[in-house]
């Protein structure tokens, strides 16, 4: 599967030793903090200068979480990738952006199918299933990044811009996998 368990994986399987899980937004203006002393600082801030943090507009609060949001997952988010996955599984593919978005991940999902078969025993229906999973959890996590053609060179890009010290092995390995998995 091109997928891994988001709850396994981005959210721990206990809720514990997560690996992007933001801790829980303010509960009074919904702001969202990369750490959880950072929240707690906030709060522990407002409360030593008696008074309750300020509501904040929708802009004013997409503006505060954008940063955040690059670098964890809020429970929100969590929820809204788990609901792209079950309508998915159910056969249907949620309209979560506009029309020209939506035809642009179509196409993507389109010319990726036969890759992602590749001679296993997948079918187009799975394929089809995974790919749109795949693209539109993108979409939800990294809103403002251009989508890529090809998921599996996606990450093996982000290998190669980060830095990471792999052997050659691990780019075999991967390209392997890749190459079976799409």
């Amino acid at each position: 599967m091109l997928i891994c368990s988001l709850s396994d994986h981005a959210w721990g399987k206990d809720g514990t030793d997560s690996n992007h899980r933001l801790p829980d937004k303010c509960q009074y203006c919904l702001r969202l903090f990369l750490t959880k002393k950072s929240l707690e600082e906030h709060i522990q801030n407002n409360r030593l200068q008696d008074r309750v943090c300020q509501k904040l507009s929708a802009l004013e609060l997409e503006e505060k979480n954008w940063e955040p949001n690059r670098h964890g997952i809020s429970i929100e988010r969590k929820e809204a990738i788990d609901k792209i996955r079950d309508e998915i599984s159910k056969g249907k593919v949620p309209r979560h952006y506009d029309n020209n978005t939506m035809a642009m991940l179509k196409q993507r999902v389109e010319s990726n199918v036969s890759l992602y078969v590749n001679g296993s025993d997948t079918s187009e229906g799975t394929a089809k299933s995974e790919l749109w999973k795949w693209y539109l959890i993108f979409k939800q996590l990294r809103p403002d990044d251009e989508v890529p053609m090809n998921p599996c060179r996606f990450h093996l890009t982000v290998f190669k811009l980060s830095g990471a010290n792999i052997s050659s092995s691990h780019v075999k390995t991967a390209t392997s996998r890749s190459r079976r998995q799409i």
